[in-house]
């Protein structure tokens, strides 16, 4: 059973991925020693991996950076946000950067857009871009 802690809710989401980790943990009601188990059980299971609690204080730290790896199970007991935690981390997924990679005209719109939207112009487009409908021809797949 894990030891709570009696905290008050956040206001804005920490500005980095160690800060993060800890705000996150915190809302939980997790300590690190509970937090540090859990992760290190999943990844073990994934590739025999450890993940200790003195890792994990270095990660709140901002004294370690974590493999991408770590990061998403992390996110999967902390119940986060993968996307914010990978990027707080400085780590892209891969088949982000490989998309990229392909899509000439995709990167030309990020690097136009990324300094002159706002984030709620971000999110309209996003809502704009889920809600159109699929072009023929272009499947889940294809994008």
């Amino acid at each position: 059973m894990p030891t709570l802690l009696i905290h008050e809710q956040p206001e804005t989401p920490a500005k980095t991925f160690g800060a993060r980790i800890r705000q996150l943990r915190e809302e939980k009601g997790f300590i690190q020693r509970h937090l540090a188990e859990q992760v290190r059980a999943r990844l073990k299971q994934q590739d025999g991996v450890g993940f200790s609690v003195s890792y994990l204080s270095k990660i709140e730290k901002e004294r370690e950076s974590p493999s991408e790896a770590a990061i998403v199970q992390l996110a999967a007991v902390l119940e986060a946000d993968l996307e914010e935690l990978l990027t707080l981390a400085g780590k892209l997924p891969e088949e982000m950067v490989e998309k990229l990679a392909r899509n000439r005209a995709a990167r030309a719109f990020f690097n136009f857009a990324i300094d002159r939207l706002s984030e709620a112009d971000w999110q309209e487009l996003l809502a704009y871009v889920r809600n159109r409908k699929e072009p023929k021809g272009l499947s889940q797949s294809d994008s």
